[in-house]
């Protein structure tokens, strides 16, 4: 019988070996945290707001879209605005992902605050994408959230330099 002699390298290689008690809980904390930043991220209330604005422009109900939101227009002026834009470019598919969410700290301002955003520092970061027949429009936006859960909006919702040509 001929025995194969040990190389240096075979005993190179046999002397390396994985420590799985270490490396295992290491994968577990790793994609445990994963998860939880894509949980928290995808779930605080301003996150689904803007999933539930851009879902209720998906599907026509501009005035769903419009109770999500603090703007100074009308309904009417809300909802007809929003229908001849996303209807006139025959838009579909639209969708939003959230990127990340500034959810501040509760303040200890005892000063009378409005609604807005200024005065909750509550943001998201989203992107939105749609299909037209021209092809498909996306683009990243940060929106600011006010304290009652609304939207600050403002035509960039709909595309970033877009600018109003109405006065409301």
């Amino acid at each position: 019988m001929t025995r194969k002699k040990k190389t240096q390298k075979d005993e190179e290689t046999q002397g390396f070996r994985i420590n799985w008690r270490i490396v295992l809980p290491l994968i577990i904390l790793a994609v445990g945290f994963f998860i939880g930043s894509y949980i928290y991220t995808n779930n605080t209330e301003g996150a689904q707001l803007v999933k539930d604005y851009y879902k209720a422009i998906s599907d026509k109900d501009y005035s769903k879209a419009y109770s999500m939101c603090s703007t100074d227009m009308s309904e009417a002026d809300f909802t007809s605005r929003l229908k001849n834009i996303y209807e006139g470019i025959e838009a579909s598919k639209i969708s939003a992902v959230i990127i990340s969410n500034n959810v501040a700290n509760e303040s200890n301002n005892t000063e009378e605050t409005n609604n807005t955003a200024s005065n909750n520092n509550n943001s998201v970061t989203f992107k939105m994408s749609m299909e037209t027949p021209a092809g498909n429009i996306s683009f990243q936006k940060t929106v600011d959230i006010t304290s009652d859960n609304k939207l600050v909006w403002d035509e960039s919702l709909i595309y970033p330099s877009f600018q109003s040509i109405r006065k409301y």
